[in-house]
């Protein structure tokens, strides 16, 4: 039994590094432009609900982390800010609720 579970995870660990070595040959550097007027990928949005701000970076797929306000592009929340500029106003529709933000400001 103890081999069979140390096969099983051989395999997962092999898996993940596959995965990893397809990201890293796969990476593309993306310059940051040092002012930019639309959101993209890279940029850091700040949002503004009545008083209530909240601040997102997109990233890309494999950087996501919501839990620390890193957005992907291709989530609800990235395509919705992606294009947007300083005033715009942003509707955000996730599974619970829809809410309405302006873009305050792009970094």
């Amino acid at each position: 039994a103890e081999y069979q579970s140390a096969k099983l995870e051989q395999e997962r660990v092999e898996s993940r590094l596959k995965e990893i070595d397809h990201i890293l040959k796969n990476v593309e550097v993306i310059k940051h432009p040092s002012k930019s007027d639309i959101v993209r990928l890279g940029s850091t949005v700040e949002l503004k609900e009545g008083s209530k701000k909240v601040s997102f970076s997109v990233v890309g797929t494999v950087e996501a982390d919501p839990l620390e306000g890193k957005v992907s592009d291709e989530s609800p929340v990235g395509q919705a800010l992606l294009g947007k500029a300083v005033g715009d106003k942003v509707e955000i529709e996730t599974p619970a609720q829809t809410r309405k933000y302006t873009v305050a400001a792009i970094s």
